[in-house]
């Protein structure tokens, strides 16, 4: 498993079969596997995973993660152990898990996006989505660093208020009404 784990990429990881392509039982003895090598190999005192939690955290990685490979898993763990998704506090345990996982994944898609945008072209002074996209990324969570729970529950709530308004649209053109035949201001219904 280590000659494998030399040769990841994100590009390898993307083109790999993915877990819901392979016989489930393996799979989840595969990232077991994985996580327990990389719990034992850790330099932590405090808090690392026992049997029970690297298996219950295996399961929730392939019952979640079904897109994704155990070659994301491998690189993954790789890139924590290097410090690149973050720093372990002298604990590694399920949290920290997704904590790494979910970091591996914005740095798996910002780097195929970019990879994408440079096939198609888009290296000569147009608008740069991969650029954009990733100041917009910035920008979301420096405002959850500030706000913290009451920007996502804005955020939510404001997505909340634009599907109603999505739904209430479709269903007065279901039903052939238009704006015109509704009452004026705000008609709690």
């Amino acid at each position: 498993m280590v000659n494998i784990q030399t040769s990841r990429s994100f590009q390898v990881c993307h083109s790999a079969k993915k877990i819901f392509q392979l016989d489930a039982e393996l799979t989840l003895k595969m990232a077991c596997a994985v996580i327990s090598m990389f719990n034992a190999s850790i330099k932590v005192t405090t808090e690392k995973m026992d049997e029970v939690e690297i298996y219950e955290t295996a399961l929730m990685f392939c019952e979640k993660y079904t897109h994704e490979s155990v070659s994301d898993l491998m690189l993954c763990l790789k890139m924590a152990k290097a410090g690149n998704l973050g720093i372990i506090y002298n604990r590694f345990d399920t949290a920290t898990f997704f904590e790494f996982y979910n970091e591996y994944q914005n740095l798996k898609y910002k780097q195929l996006e970019q990879n994408t945008l440079v096939q198609k072209g888009n290296t000569d002074g147009s608008v740069n989505t991969a650029f954009h996209t990733e100041m917009l990324y910035e920008e979301r969570q420096q405002k959850i660093k500030e706000n913290g729970e009451k920007y996502y529950e804005a955020l939510r709530l404001q997505e909340v208020i634009e599907l109603k308004r999505e739904n209430n649209s479709l269903r007065k053109q279901k039903n052939g009404t238009t704006n015109e035949d509704l009452p004026k201001g705000n008609v709690q219904r």
